[in-house]
């Protein structure tokens, strides 16, 4: 009972620490934000107590051996099995965000960090491409400008889909690669009501309802918000892995962005690039 005590009273500080992040969010007054570092500091105290309890009694937490699980940590490859091996990742969590504070103070007015651009990999592909700038069409049949993208993104080679086929029948890419690849997927983020069917939109990649939505190492956001087109919701970029040779990728019904193709072993970065028409939805990252 007291290890469910501990487990119950971490993750309550996490989620009162969210609220102080969100309030931050609306009122832009930095107090919620060390606020939320002290709860933050509370939460890993309370896991630190929970692994001084199941140290040298627990083998590993059943629960937590599996790469389908995401909370708090993929299982894979033998790691993450134990609660003891979260302490380090919750205590560098509450290191960045202390960093991320102190940045705050340092920079009253906002400075935007021009990131590098993703290497554009050539590849023969089953699509037309057109070069990732604003004021291109991502689509042959609709006129849907792109009015901004984060920057990383610029001079991708993307693909030019028909709208209403790949809503209709889905999206076939086929292509072939002398080297390994990244593709890089845009899924358009839509507010969807419970148990409700988007006929529109493609569901981004998920591991609760898809044991294999992870093959390829495509169900992690790497670039949240990272796309505005006219008239659409906020786009998240996904990636595709695949090594050098021919391949076809197919993703089902609904309309998605194919933005192009860089190098197997880049590392995105993972960060909300903020791209979105309400400034009220931006995240402090």
């Amino acid at each position: 009972m007291h290890c469910y005590q501990l487990m119950a009273r971490h993750f309550v500080h996490k989620t009162e620490a969210a609220l102080k992040v969100l309030r931050y969010k609306y009122s832009r007054d930095i107090r919620y934000l060390d606020m939320a570092a002290v709860l933050l500091q509370m939460s890993i105290a309370d896991y630190q107590a929970l692994t001084d309890r199941t140290a040298s009694t627990y083998l590993y937490a059943n629960s937590m051996q599996t790469s389908q699980r995401k909370i708090p940590m993929r299982g894979v490859d033998a790691t993450f099995k134990h609660w003891k091996e979260m302490v380090p990742v919750f205590e560098k969590e509450l290191a960045v965000f202390h960093l991320r504070i102190d940045s705050l103070r340092r920079n009253v007015t906002s400075v935007v960090r021009e990131r590098e651009l993703l290497p554009s990999v050539p590849v023969i592909s089953s699509f037309p491409a057109v070069s990732l700038d604003t004021g291109i069409s991502l689509f042959s049949d609709t006129i849907l400008p792109l009015m901004a993208l984060a920057s990383e993104l610029k001079g991708l080679q993307g693909s030019v889909l028909s709208f209403e086929d790949i809503r209709r029948s889905g999206t076939v890419l086929r292509f072939k690669s002398e080297v390994p690849v990244k593709v890089v997927v845009g899924f358009f983020r839509t507010q969807r009501a419970a148990f409700r069917t988007d006929t529109v939109f493609l569901r981004p990649p998920e591991l609760e309802t898809n044991a294999g939505g992870d093959d390829r190492g495509q169900s992690d956001v790497s670039i949240s918000n990272a796309i505005i087109l006219k008239g659409m919701p906020p786009v998240d970029v996904h990636t595709y892995r695949f090594q050098a040779g021919s391949h076809e990728l197919r993703l089902e019904p609904g309309v998605c962005l194919l933005l192009g193709f860089t190098k197997g072993d880049m590392r995105l970065p993972v960060y909300d690039a903020g791209l979105m028409a309400d400034d009220r939805l931006r995240n402090i990252d």
